[in-house]
């Protein structure tokens, strides 16, 4: 059974969507589609879709503020510029991968990748040409490149290469990270609608998918939710060999993750997380209701409740997974915990194993880290206090862990 789901960032509520920084419990967004932890673990950076924004979460404060992208003064407009963070624009950013102390993001609108650095506080484009109305498929340098909406993004495991689902291309491109230079590792070559759609296992060069979404590494391979076929693909890297994992018929699969080991698949669809065992195909329900019974729900296993969950993220040390929560707008963490079964193994988990380093699991705890803005709450669920657990791993000098559970109903929807 998976453990407790968080809200993080957003209002909370299905008809709460805006573009407002603040605290976290305050913040608004507009449809974000994917996020990620920074790589020294600080901050949560989300992809605020619709609002055409890179926003931040800092863990220390739990205060929301722009990265990428208009003030919120401001309308949210989509545009592609590069240069300083206040100058420039995205249009409509999905998938974003930590990469160092930069962000890579694929940048759907404009249909290129772009990087976001950290520290220089610099936009700039990896790889494509901002095309839209009608965008292309062409593999080659950088600036040759081109894109039909891509979707997710994610790192090999050398940090050398970006795979890119490329939607409506039907394929799965690589980004040399160093260049730019982009290829096709597979699917069918074509170009924007005109690509070959379906499903066909095999070579590289003769495999179908139909609008890839998700995707994640594990070691040598890519796993990717084909999300119009509803199939679960497997793709090798060194050859780009293609196979199906299994079907999700009856589902609205999206998003994909991998913890370290490979062991379980994570595939969000819209109304629930399920898990899938990447050697079986088995599959089988994480957390969340039926497929007709979507909502926003804190809790534990089926209590808990989703409205078209989309992109995911493994944290590190595989104790947490960060999910947006799109029709929702606002971002959920859920926890595994002590007494559940291990996000890396799926056996059950105790904690005097986590020194074997095959089950590094912990109990789930209750803070308090919504600051002066606690008062504004209405704290109707003991979930909505609940702190980011893994904080205190992170960053212990900035949490204080308490036993205590707050009052409230869990059974309640969040309104704070």
């Amino acid at each position: 059974i998976g453990g407790p789901v968080q809200l993080i960032a957003g209002g909370g509520l299905e008809d709460s969507w805006g573009y407002v920084d603040g605290p976290v419990g305050k913040a608004r967004f507009r449809y974000p589609n994917g996020g990620v932890s920074s790589q020294d673990g600080r901050s949560l950076i989300i992809a605020d879709t619709s609002n055409h924004a890179l926003r931040i979460v800092d863990y220390a404060t739990m205060i929301v503020s722009v990265l990428v992208g208009p003030s919120t003064a401001d309308k949210p407009d989509s545009g592609y510029n590069n240069g300083e963070f206040s100058e420039s624009r995205l249009s409509f950013p999905s998938g974003v991968a930590p990469f160092g102390d930069t962000v890579l993001v694929a940048d759907m609108g404009n249909n290129v990748i772009r990087c976001v650095n950290l520290t220089s506080r610099l936009t700039t484009t990896l790889a494509g040409h901002p095309t839209r109305g009608f965008p292309g498929y062409s593999n080659g340098p950088a600036a040759s490149a081109r894109f039909t909406l891509p979707w997710d993004i994610v790192l090999s495991p050398d940090s050398t290469t970006a795979y890119v689902t490329d939607q409506l291309n039907n394929c799965i491109r690589t980004v040399d990270i160093a260049t730019g230079y982009t290829g096709t590792l597979s699917g069918r070559r074509g170009f924007g609608m005109f690509t070959p759609a379906g499903h066909a296992d095999g070579a590289a060069d003769v495999a179908l998918f139909d609008s890839p979404a998700g995707i994640c590494v594990s070691g040598g391979l890519l796993y990717v939710v084909d999300s119009a076929s509803r199939g679960i693909r497997r793709v090798e890297i060194a050859t780009g060999l293609t196979s199906t994992v299994t079907f999700l018929y009856g589902y609205e699969p999206k998003g994909i993750a991998t913890p370290p080991g490979n062991t379980q698949l994570y595939v969000s669809t819209s109304t629930s997380i399920l898990r899938i065992n990447p050697s079986t195909g088995d599959v089988s329900t994480l957390i969340g209701g039926n497929t007709d019974q979507g909502g926003l729900w804190d809790g534990e296993g089926s209590d808990a409740r989703f409205f078209y969950p989309t992109l995911m993220h493994i944290e590190a040390g595989g104790r947490s997974m960060l999910v947006s929560d799109k029709y929702n707008h606002c971002f959920r963490r859920i926890h595994f915990e002590e007494g559940a079964e291990c996000i890396q193994c799926g056996e059950d988990a105790a904690l005097d194993q986590a020194s074997s380093g095959t089950c590094e699991t912990y109990t789930v705890t209750v803070s308090l880290l919504w600051q002066s803005d606690l008062a504004s709450f209405n704290t109707a669920s003991p979930s909505l206090l609940r702190v980011v657990s893994d904080l205190a791993v992170v960053r212990p000098d900035y949490v204080t862990l308490m036993s205590a559970t707050p009052p409230g109903d869990p059974g309640r929807r969040q309104e704070g």
